[in-house]
């Protein structure tokens, strides 16, 4: 014959305390994996170095300027072999990084200045008067 077990209502509920509670943990962790991501992690730029390629020289202008650096990146590439290196890799997590706040010279600005410059950008293209 089976024995049936008796649970009580005590353990029934501590059982399911402890079930949200790794449920309010989980949800936690989550929201704040998610909100690092957003984040992102700082750019360090690489060393200069006398035998980097010529176009990360342009890393290390004050201000920088991506539509500069990004000309110079492909020429160099079209008559040098790729390699992924230190500075490769800077350039590649620059260029997403600041994808959304370069404005159209260019030159990295603040966020919401971005976001201004495309929304005055955009209102004003609007407005014009059809030709």
């Amino acid at each position: 014959m089976q024995s049936l077990k008796v649970y009580s209502i005590h353990m029934i509920f501590r059982n399911s305390l402890l079930s949200f509670k790794l449920t309010i943990l989980s949800f936690c962790f989550t929201v704040l994996q998610i909100l690092h991501g957003q984040n992102g992690i700082p750019l360090n730029t690489p060393l200069k170095d006398p035998n980097m390629p010529s176009w990360a020289h342009l890393l290390y202008n004050e201000p920088l300027n991506l539509l500069q650096i990004d000309s110079a990146y492909k020429v160099y590439y079209q008559s040098h072999p790729f390699e992924k290196n230190h500075y490769t890799r800077y350039y590649k997590r620059l260029i997403m990084n600041n994808r959304m706040n370069t404005n159209s010279d260019g030159f990295i600005v603040g966020k919401d200045v971005a976001s201004s410059e495309h929304q005055f950008n955009h209102s004003l293209n609007s407005r014009k008067a059809p030709n």
